[in-house]
């Protein structure tokens, strides 16, 4: 059975690069709540799922690092996260039953802010998918709307 046969896209909200965004922390613009529009052939993709929320950060950094492959150098802060993000060299997609921080909206704004940057830079090589449940929609837009969005 293909991997997108396990997925309700409705059930979902995906994330994905588009081109014309100027607004730096302007989330909603790449969320979709419509669920799924894109097959993705996830055959071809890095698949990393974020289903449960981190207690520490450490945890969160040792994961991305060993699912994505991150050089040996990465320097476990948000803008190393980032760079690696960026420089990955192939179709990532990240699954998100959860945001990733239990008792930090701060971190998840962050990562939500990593995610939005590395969608928004065209110089991007690989694809870079995020999709997420449909019921972090209020915790998305909560985070949004803390990140002055």
């Amino acid at each position: 059975m293909p991997l997108e046969a396990l997925f309700d896209y409705n059930a979902w909200v995906h994330i994905q690069r588009r081109d014309n965004l100027k607004n730096e922390l302007d989330f909603m613009k790449y969320l979709s709540f419509d669920g799924c529009e894109d097959h993705l052939d996830l055959s071809k993709t890095r698949c990393l799922t974020i289903d449960h929320q981190y207690q520490d950060i450490e945890k969160f950094w040792d994961d991305f690092a060993d699912g994505l492959a991150f050089p040996g150098y990465f320097g476990r802060n948000w803008n190393a996260f980032f760079d690696c993000l960026f420089y990955l060299r192939f179709d990532v997609c990240l699954i998100h039953e959860t945001l990733p921080f239990a008792n930090s909206m701060g971190d998840n704004i962050l990562y939500l802010k990593c995610l939005a940057d590395s969608f928004k830079d065209s110089r991007r090589q690989f694809p870079l998918t995020a999709i997420f449940r449909q019921s972090l929609r209020s915790q998305i837009l909560a985070a949004c709307d803390d990140a002055g969005s």
